[in-house]
């Protein structure tokens, strides 16, 4: 058990510092693009086709997007939306090897009447959404309470979300289906994002390869703040409020659920298909129902600080390890046969 541990800490650490690595924003190309708004950029002789979008509806801006693809199939595209953008039935759609920089002020609204979801993302690769950027504010991407969903993505992996504020859904902020939990060397992640005021779930992730999910803020979610399923995922330094089910449920094998705090509703749910967590140094505050739910097997979790000796704390499945958590006493934990 100790080196299932040691194995599944060791996982949770080299997937942070690869995202580390890949984001750090090493060079600046010759027509200005930050590294770290375009992460897949990775090399200064690389072949970048720069795309700056000012006006226009939907329609106009996807062809221009098309365009530019067929007359540089190999490129990386990157993609300046400078302006308000009104979504309709047709989503913004990217591919592979697209990034989709939101600049100062920029939003992407769906239409007050009928929408689609904002931005679909398919069968694609090495792509991303970013806003400006420290020191700017979020780049807003408004569900305005049409769009099922507000960023979709399928069958895709090395995607990457940062700096944006995902709003207003009939369903989920963010669903996320990656291309299966076979797969290594695909990570995908959302970092620095707001993700507020959905009547579903903040972000629903599954299928992916790997997935990091820090330094996000989740509230008002009507489901939970972040359910996922990854082979691999980090879910850590997030701030959750308001939600209506859990803050975070883990259905992941070689998961970390950790320095997350999460005010109100549930807390963290390790469900039955869960394996291998480790789930510490949370703060969990004014939780209503439980704080703390483990299932599955061999998950660890230890360390926490629950704000009230009350609070359920629930265990079941096998060769799970619970210890040394603040403000919890054994007559607290209540085993699940």
């Amino acid at each position: 058990m100790k080196k299932n541990r040691r194995e599944m800490f060791r996982r949770g650490l080299a997937l942070i510092f690869s995202f580390g690595a890949c984001n750090a924003p090493a060079w600046t190309n010759p027509s200005g693009i930050d590294v770290a708004r375009a992460p897949f950029i990775t090399a200064a002789d690389e072949e970048v086709h720069e795309l700056v979008i000012r006006h226009g509806d939907m329609e106009s801006v996807q062809r221009r997007i098309e365009e530019a693809r067929a007359s540089h199939p190999d490129a990386v595209l990157v993609i300046r939306l400078d302006g308000r953008f009104v979504v309709g039935q047709t989503s913004l759609q990217l591919g592979s090897r697209m990034n989709l920089l939101l600049e100062p002020g920029a939003e992407l609204v769906a239409d007050s009447e009928w929408a689609g979801n904002v931005i679909e993302i398919r069968d694609a690769e090495l792509s991303g959404v970013y806003g400006p950027g420290p020191g700017h504010p979020l780049a807003v991407i408004d569900g305005n309470m049409r769009s099922p969903v507000v960023i979709r993505v399928v069958n895709s992996a090395k995607i990457h979300f940062s700096y944006l504020d995902i709003r207003n859904a009939l369903g989920e902020g963010i669903r996320f289906q990656g291309r299966g939990g076979d797969r290594f060397g695909e990570a995908s992640s959302i970092v620095h994002c707001l993700i507020r005021d959905h009547s579903g779930s903040g972000a629903q992730i599954s299928d992916a390869e790997q997935f990091v999910f820090i330094h996000n803020e989740l509230r008002s979610n009507s489901g939970h703040g972040v359910e996922i399923t990854s082979h691999t995922s980090v879910v850590a330094d997030n701030l959750f409020r308001g939600h209506e089910g859990f803050g975070v449920v883990s259905h992941s094998e070689n998961g970390t659920v950790a320095r997350n705090t999460i005010h109100g509703g549930k807390g963290i749910r390790l469900s039955g298909r869960s394996r291998l967590n480790l789930v510490t140094y949370n703060r969990l505050l004014r939780n209503e129902g439980v704080a703390i739910a483990v299932d599955g097997r061999q998950n660890s979790v230890y360390y926490n600080e629950l704000d009230r000796p009350d609070q359920p704390f629930t265990i079941g499945g096998c060769d799970n390890i619970i210890a040394s958590h603040r403000n919890v006493s054994g007559g607290d934990v209540v085993a699940i046969l």
